[in-house]
């Protein structure tokens, strides 16, 4: 069975009514400086979530409890898969049940394109939740119902793809951060450098709660690909030093196609 789409006022008022109880961060992804002139409040522009990919690209919700509600940024890389943050699935030190996690595509004003409950969640076998880093800082989630959305593909880069890319400023970073809930943020041109460790690389884009997780994409023959997520960030006393952290695809790649060959 497909997943359905939704639309109508009763659902956006729902919605709406979830997401402004949110009182804590979504992740470990910071405030960064405004890109521009769309307020100070705001980084990047609007997307249009009816265009792929950002169709594909929506929010991660997590309950736990009746008093804790947490967004991130996932993306659908797969009819059933959607990539995030591996902390976007934890509350504390405790992993997420599945029935407690619901992916929200393509949000548009608060509504969503097609949404699903999750039936599975797959996190990094290296991931320690008290670490603040972006190795294995990722997890795939498995919904209930397919989406009638065509997913993002996933590409591991290596070294001189990843230079030709960082040399030309031609990446993007889309999400839906804490400034933007209801519809996507996007951020062309977006600088990324080489991380000390090549399963990571640095960023000045979208940085702020709920973009955790939230795909760094650039085009490789011809279409978009993601070739990383945002984990982190660092907050040094300049606020426009601040540089995210991104889990390369190089460390989820395989296990993305593994997961989409089984399914």
């Amino acid at each position: 069975m497909i997943a359905k789409r939704w639309s109508g006022k009763r659902w956006s008022g729902l919605l709406v009514a979830w997401l402004v109880a949110l009182g804590a961060p979504a992740g470990r992804a910071q405030v960064a400086p405004a890109q521009n002139s769309v307020g100070p409040a705001h980084y990047g522009d609007i997307g249009d979530p009816l265009k792929w990919p950002l169709s594909a690209i929506g929010t991660v919700m997590v309950t736990w409890g009746i008093a804790h509600t947490q967004q991130c940024t996932g993306t659908l890389v797969g009819p059933k898969l959607v990539l995030t943050a591996a902390h976007c699935v934890f509350y504390g030190d405790k992993l997420v049940p599945p029935a407690n996690v619901h992916f929200l595509a393509g949000l548009n004003k608060g509504v969503p394109g097609a949404h699903s409950p999750a039936a599975r969640l797959d996190v990094s076998p290296g991931f320690v939740r008290a670490e603040i880093s972006a190795v294995n800082d990722w997890a795939l989630i498995t919904l209930q119902e397919p989406l009638d959305i065509k997913p993002v593909e996933v590409r591991a880069l290596n070294a001189a793809e990843f230079r030709e890319i960082a040399e030309a400023n031609t990446a993007m970073q889309a999400g839906y951060g804490k400034d933007r809930r209801y519809l996507p943020s996007v951020h062309r041109n977006c600088a990324i450098a080489a991380g000390p460790k090549e399963e990571t690389f640095t960023l000045r884009c979208l940085l702020n709660f709920g973009y955790s997780g939230s795909p760094i994409l650039a085009e490789v023959s011809g279409a978009p690909v993601i070739i990383g997520i945002l984990s982190w960030m660092t907050t040094p006393p300049d606020p426009g030093a601040r540089i995210g952290t991104a889990c390369a695809s190089t460390q989820f790649a395989a296990r993305v196609v593994e997961l989409l060959r089984t399914k």
